[in-house]
């Protein structure tokens, strides 16, 4: 059996191991490469596609870049899509972020990778990547569609809104 008495050595593996565990669950969580994206400007529609590989599950993000007047999360950002697989919908909804979102949203989405808030006085901007949907993994290769629309409230700016799967 392996005892440690140095209290040094004992914190330089413990932050050693907590830097590992987090780099193994950033890296879990990063979106990866896109299969198929696009660029959205607001209250305008969108669409994008892509043949899915046997085996390999997608998700479907949306990435937004958006400034607000007020307090953290005081905008809103609205996500109406459609996702389909070989024909058939696979995911349809009106998907929500932020505070001010309109009550008829399907689902509101609190979990968001890449976060980055900043706040000044009199402004705020939010960058963040979110999931919309999760699609396979498939038999066979199949075409993958996905399109919409992305909305924001009164007042805020969207200034860079991408779609993609990966």
């Amino acid at each position: 059996m392996l005892l440690c008495t140095d209290p040094e050595l004992i914190v330089l593996l413990s932050l050693a191991v907590m830097l590992l565990l987090s780099y193994l669950f950033a890296v879990r969580r990063s979106p990866g490469k896109p299969a198929a994206s696009v660029e959205v400007k607001p209250d305008s529609e969108w669409r994008l596609g892509f043949l899915a590989m046997p085996g390999k599950k997608y998700r479907l993000f949306v990435r937004f870049d958006v400034a607000f007047q007020g307090g953290e999360d005081e905008y809103g950002l609205v996500v109406d899509y459609s996702c389909t697989a070989g024909g058939s919908v696979v995911s349809r909804e009106r998907a929500g972020v932020g505070n001010i979102v309109p009550p008829e949203r399907d689902r509101f989405i609190g979990i968001q990778r890449m976060s980055s808030f900043t706040s000044t006085p009199g402004s705020c901007r939010h960058r963040a990547t979110v999931t919309l949907t999760r699609v396979g993994p498939f038999e066979e290769s199949i075409e993958v569609t996905a399109g919409g629309s992305v909305v924001v409230s009164a007042g805020a700016v969207l200034s860079n809104c991408q779609v993609y799967f990966a």
